[in-house]
């Protein structure tokens, strides 16, 4: 299983409609590139605020057959 980790920045956290809540954070290193990205909070720890650094990790796990794969493609 190949994955990539990297850390971002909580910039802010919105309510967006009643009861839902959106975290912005920034992904990248260098300010003039950063990736501007937008998430339910209920992806974040409880214990998150504005202005924590998380770490986001992404794995890949590869289809186990064909119909899996063309699914996911659709």
């Amino acid at each position: 299983m190949a994955e990539k980790v990297t850390t971002a920045y909580i910039d802010r956290i919105e309510e967006v409609e009643e009861g839902v809540d959106k975290a912005v954070l920034y992904i990248g290193e260098d300010t003039d590139e950063m990736i501007k990205l937008i998430l339910p909070v209920t992806l974040l720890p409880e214990d998150a605020y504005e202005g924590d650094n998380v770490t986001i990790k992404i794995s890949i796990e590869n289809a186990e057959d064909e119909d899996d794969a063309q699914t996911a493609e659709e």
